[in-house]
């Protein structure tokens, strides 16, 4: 699936790879400060245990924490700002170029492509391709990156026996991910066909109003129309159920972690393997791990609409003129 967005993309990458590439810059270092206070909080706690903690010590702590959330909301504005803005640009770019081939298509193009296919290409598509550009590049960094600098956190801060006990859940969540990431490509390629299609029965109604009306259709056509909403409801329906499977997988396998974490982390405080403040971190980081989870989700979820709406558009970018 990477290799087909890249390929996809291209046009994308190529006009925009600057402003990435700082966004990537930005995105690295914001993970690994926002990834510290745990750790400050469970050094501190091991201190207050052993009654080592000054006042002095405490402030400290305090004001680094107070540098590292600088830093982070400075890194996370301007990730945040060049990663979409490249929503904006996909949009425009997808726009323009879908356009200026439609504007120089001859009849045979017009013929092949239904008028209700072409504004469904146009609109929904278009948006849903910027959405794989903006806060899908999100999701897919905050679902790899953002998790492997967190579970780097984890062993190196604790225990790297209980990092992989806890995270060996996570290989289930990616399988049952990709197996409904593979339905969702086919379901909403299926609900785009349906929007195009009750847009070129609304089109053709419109423009043969007279006719309809001179043979008193309305009530059949009101019936048709009916039929065919119905449909896209129910396509849409399809692609809902779908994507709100990964939230729950997503707590069941982060739930299972905690239950992991939990019992062979109180085994490992008993026999001196780690401390209560380090176990403390790990059920912190345990924590910050939800979204990332729930960004893999996410991220397939979008990749999916937007490998197909790309496949839809790339029919029109083809064509020769």
């Amino acid at each position: 699936m990477f290799r087909k967005l890249i390929r996809q993309y291209r046009w994308l990458l190529e006009k925009y790879k600057g402003e990435y590439a700082l966004a990537i810059a930005c995105v690295s270092v914001n993970y690994v400060v926002s990834v510290a206070p745990p750790w400050f909080a469970g050094h501190a706690t091991d201190l207050i245990q052993k009654g080592q903690l000054t006042m002095s010590g405490l402030l400290f702590y305090v004001g680094l924490v107070l540098l590292v959330t600088a830093l982070a909301y400075g890194t996370g504005y301007l990730w945040g700002y060049y990663l979409y803005k490249g929503y904006d640009v996909a949009e425009l770019m997808a726009r323009q170029r879908t356009a200026s081939k439609i504007f120089n298509q001859n009849a045979p193009f017009f013929l092949a492509q239904s008028t209700g296919s072409l504004m469904g290409k146009t609109t929904n598509d278009v948006n849903t391709i910027a959405e794989m550009a903006g806060f899908g590049l999100m999701a897919l960094f905050d679902s790899t990156l953002y998790q492997l600098v967190l579970i780097a956190f984890m062993a190196i801060g604790g225990s790297w026996q209980l990092t992989v006990l806890t995270v060996l859940p996570y290989p289930l969540l990616i399988y049952f991910s990709r197996k409904i990431g593979d339905y969702l490509y086919t379901e909403y390629d299926q609900a785009q066909q349906a929007f195009d299609d009750i847009n070129d029965r609304v089109l053709e109604n419109i423009q043969g109003i007279r006719v309809v009306r001179a043979f008193a259709m309305e009530a059949e056509e009101e019936a048709s129309f009916a039929g065919r909403s119905e449909r896209l409801y129910r396509q849409n329906m399809r692609v809902a159920r779908l994507d709100a499977l990964f939230m729950p997988a997503s707590r069941l396998i982060q739930g299972i972690s905690y239950v992991i974490a939990l019992t062979y982390g109180a085994r490992l405080i008993s026999s001196g393997g780690i401390t209560i403040g380090q176990l403390m971190a790990h059920v912190f980081y345990l924590g910050m791990l939800s979204w990332p989870m729930i960004a893999m989700g996410e991220f397939i979820n979008v990749a999916q609409q937007a490998t197909a709406s790309m496949d839809r558009i790339q029919e029109i970018w083809d064509w020769r003129e």
